[in-house]
């Protein structure tokens, strides 16, 4: 997979011409910072994406404005699809708990330490998936760290929200690749 910051720093310097002097000045007169301008520059045009649009701006540029539109995407995606229906009519602050925690595992900038954040590891010069981060490149949040963030123990965890999970995050993913394919296409 490729690295979406490298993506979207590449589509910045593409389209730096763009700006002008003025927009660049206001940008803390550093060329190299990924500003939530840029990002939503990057991508426009993602129509029906608004999830991978609304998480792209929260994950690259730290838009934090966007963090409530990324919340109510998910939970959409999530009554569409049948995914945390119970929680979300009988329990909503269950359901946006898990929301918020898939939301920060997969926006927090944790580097996975068995890959130094690359994916892959070369093993008897043969590329593999990192096994550790799944490809990923970023630090899975284990089960314990998880539960802390929901408030609950981790039995509590194991038993109702683990099996909930995978749902969500999965959907972030799905959308992460979406936006990394929309600016791999801008790029060409």
């Amino acid at each position: 997979m490729p690295n979406a910051a490298k993506e979207l720093s590449k589509l910045t310097l593409k389209i730096a011409n763009s700006y002008t002097s003025e927009d660049r000045q206001a940008s803390t007169n550093r060329e190299d910072v990924i500003t939530p301008e840029m990002v939503a520059y990057a991508l426009a045009g993602m129509g029906k994406h608004r999830g991978a649009y609304y998480l792209a701006r929260l994950k690259y540029s730290l838009d934090e404005s966007v963090r409530q539109a990324l919340r109510t995407e998910i939970v959409n995606y999530c009554i569409k699809n049948q995914l945390l229906v119970n929680w979300i009519n009988s329990k909503p602050e269950k359901a946006l708990k898990i929301i918020d925690i898939a939301i920060y595992d997969i926006t927090a900038s944790t580097e996975c330490q068995s890959c130094q954040g690359r994916g892959h590891e070369v093993i008897n010069n043969e590329i593999i998936e990192c096994p550790t981060c799944k490809g990923s490149g970023r630090k899975q949040f284990g089960r314990n760290e998880k539960a802390r963030m929901a408030g609950i123990f981790p039995n509590a965890w194991d038993e109702s929200w683990k099996s909930k999970y995978p749902d969500i995050i999965d959907t972030l993913y799905k959308w992460e690749s979406i936006f990394i394919s929309h600016v791999g296409k801008r790029l060409r």
